[in-house]
């Protein structure tokens, strides 16, 4: 650790403290101070309980366990590094370095985020690296984002959902973005197709489907879209299936049917993530919009929008935008639902469905 990371100033005999280039302040009292400053030194725990001990007149070992509750607590809020095994990622552009403590969860999310695992990529330039450090306190699981303020999960399933949470709000963060919307993406070296609408629409069992077929996979969950071109930002966090696509995607999946059962929002789900190799590296334009929903008793039907239904459908999926939202945004955006198709779909087979949708994007 190097002294330049922070920035700090004196406050009476406290010490205000902050990481450079990040959004937290920490306020140190006297006597947290004067362990910080022995931290810089690097001094190990007991010298610096040693130190406390001379300085403030105490007991060693109640200035050594003093000293070990403080770079605890510092560790858990992601002010110190904990020096735990840590995994490194790149998605959206963003590196993520995991610090995962508890071996349950070095397991699951090895497991779940193993096609986003790298070592030696940089981040884009200008998009800063965030660190997600998971410790366990008291059988719980304690998650925070950089500095900001740590998420105590209770269970293990809780805790891989917060970590995927959390590095899908540094994305939205930190990404320059013009659109934001519910929405799921699958695309071919020419462009992707945005698969959006509601949740339990069947999007995610459609995106399954659409990647047996060969097409590449963008994103689930969230769609960015760029303000300069509106291509899209790939995201690819895994897939979260529900119970009852199991048994219906588990030939096409391969792992699934292996893969461990989390509860998520109270439901039974697995996640799956494709190989690396079929994840889309680089932003893609959108070439169509889809909004499907399922329903066991209708059989296949498309409906073609027209462009003022399309935007009305866009803005409900839902839909934000960005910030500044300027006369030439607004241009693209309406250029955009009046260049390409925009489809509500409804059937009873998620199979039929990706193969209609081949047509909007044919070929490799």
């Amino acid at each position: 650790m190097q002294a330049d990371e922070f920035i700090s100033t004196p406050v009476g005999n406290g010490l205000l403290l902050a990481r450079r280039h990040a959004h937290r302040l920490f306020a140190l009292n006297e006597s947290a101070r004067f362990v910080w400053e022995c931290h810089l030194q690097n001094l190990t725990p007991a010298e610096m309980g040693d130190k406390l001990a001379d300085a403030y007149g105490i007991e060693p070992s109640l200035a050594r366990r003093d000293v070990d509750a403080v770079l605890r607590q510092w560790r858990e809020e992601g002010l110190i590094e904990s020096g735990r095994p840590r995994l490194a990622c790149v998605v959206g552009g963003c590196r993520f370095l995991l610090r995962l403590g508890p071996p349950d969860v070095q397991d699951a999310l090895a497991t779940v985020l193993s096609s986003l695992v790298c070592e030696g990529v940089a981040a884009v330039p200008s998009q800063r690296e965030a660190t997600i450090e998971v410790t366990e306190r008291e059988g719980k699981y304690l998650i925070s984002v950089d500095e900001a303020a740590a998420l105590l999960a209770p269970t293990l399933d809780a805790a891989v959902e917060s970590v995927q949470t959390g590095v899908i709000r540094h994305i939205f963060n930190v990404t320059e973005w013009q659109i934001s919307m519910h929405s799921a993406a699958v695309g071919r070296p020419t462009g992707c197709i945005l698969i959006a609408g509601e949740s339990g629409s069947g999007k995610t069992t459609l995106v399954a489907r659409m990647l047996d077929r060969g097409f590449d996979y963008v994103a689930d969950d969230l769609v960015l879209v760029m303000p300069s071109d509106l291509a899209v930002v790939p995201i690819a966090m895994p897939l979260v299936l529900k119970r009852g696509s199991w048994a219906d995607l588990d030939a096409s999946l391969p792992g699934l049917n292996a893969a461990r059962v989390f509860r998520r929002a109270g439901r039974d789900v697995k996640y799956w993530m494709p190989p690396r190799g079929r994840i889309a590296e680089r932003p893609v334009p959108i070439r169509a919009i889809v909004f499907p929903r399922f329903d066991s008793t209708t059989p296949f039907a498309a409906t073609r929008l027209d462009a003022f239904g399309a935007i009305s459908r866009i803005m409900k999926a839902p839909t934000r935008i960005g910030i500044p939202l300027t006369d030439a945004a607004v241009e693209r955006v309406a250029t955009l639902v009046q260049g390409i198709p925009v489809y509500e779909i409804a059937y009873d087979n998620a199979a039929s469905a990706a193969r209609w949708a081949e047509d909007l994007l044919p070929g490799r």
